[in-house]
């Protein structure tokens, strides 16, 4: 076990994860690179997910602690990265995992390229197919890194596969802590950072595993009655900044879009829409295979679309009123 001064400060928030925090643990405890320091945050639990936190005997493990819950886990991420002894930050989800290589790559990276403070890596879904990887390692500006994730549908970054300095994280105001935000932070932080000029290094190897099965903040219907936060970072940048590429605002818009769209599905579901909400999409750059779905979102009944998505059982719940 590494005693001498970390190297990367591991940032883990807790709040509920009783069944899972010891395993995402254990998976930073067994890296093959030991230099680090894990800040775990509880993030005003209720569970025993603490209790099995203090169970760790690690020198390297410091808990701190939130009175109230944050949205989104962003309060304690930022807590954690204030609080980090290091300049390199690594976060990892509690109920997600890494490869023990993930720090080890990190390094190495950090050795090879000294000039990037942004580096992402490829990532698994557990017990389903998907997850993000790519075939050869590359440095990408801003406007390539922007465009990477239209190409992606915003995927190629996961908050458990990025690795990032602090200095970085700190010039670009850390995650969103607005209480309206609980979701869709990380991907306006990972924005935040392209638009002070961080490059971004994207590497091929797969080090980390993000368990779709358990993410439950995306299944909590009160999480859409925001808008992305993504949607409002662009729409501030595009208003200051008097001198922009063209091919910049235009990629921006249309990643804007792809973020809109998708909670203008999710608010509908739940609820929420408002004919407002469709005046945020840019549409001169709009594409054109968005346009079946924006018009099932806007006129096709909630109850159809449930009854469409979720089969003959959710339409048998809907008469006998079980729903």
């Amino acid at each position: 076990m590494f005693t001498g001064t970390p190297f990367f400060s591991v940032i883990i928030p807790l709040y509920n994860k009783g069944p899972y925090i010891k395993d995402a643990i254990n998976s930073v405890l067994s890296q093959t690179y030991h230099n680090f320091e894990l800040i775990v945050i509880d993030n005003a639990s209720t569970d025993n997910g603490l209790q099995i936190v203090k169970s760790f005997t690690d020198s390297r493990i410091r808990i701190l602690h939130l009175d109230e819950p944050g949205p989104g886990g962003y309060a304690p991420r930022n807590l954690g990265i204030k609080a980090a002894k290091t300049e390199w930050i690594t976060f990892l989800d509690a109920d997600d995992l890494w490869y023990e290589n993930h720090l080890e790559l990190a390094f190495q990276k950090i050795g090879k390229y000294p000039e990037i403070e942004f580096i992402s890596f490829g990532y698994d879904y557990s017990d389903v197919e998907g997850g993000y990887s790519i075939t050869k390692e590359k440095i990408l500006s801003p406007l390539l890194s922007v465009n990477e994730f239209l190409k992606t549908g915003a995927n190629s970054c996961h908050t458990n596969s990025v690795v990032i300095k602090k200095s970085a994280l700190m010039e670009c105001g850390l995650f969103p802590t607005d209480i309206k935000y609980l979701i869709g932070g990380d991907l306006d932080t990972w924005l935040r950072l392209l638009l002070i000029g961080k490059n971004m290094l994207i590497c091929q190897e797969i080090t980390s595993i993000y368990k779709v099965e358990f993410s439950g903040i995306y299944m909590n219907s009160k999480n859409f009655i925001a808008d992305h936060p993504l949607v409002e970072t662009v729409k501030t940048f595009l208003i200051q900044q008097k001198k922009i590429e063209i091919e910049m605002a235009i990629s921006l818009k249309k990643l804007s879009n792809i973020c809109q769209i998708r909670f203008l599905w999710r608010k509908k579901r739940a609820g929420y829409l408002k004919w407002k909400d469709f005046r945020k999409l840019y549409c001169t750059v709009l594409n054109v295979r968005y346009f079946p779905r924006i018009i099932i979102i806007a006129l096709v009944p909630k109850i159809i679309l449930q009854i469409l998505l979720n089969g003959p059982k959710y339409f048998w719940k809907t008469l006998t009123g079980r729903i």
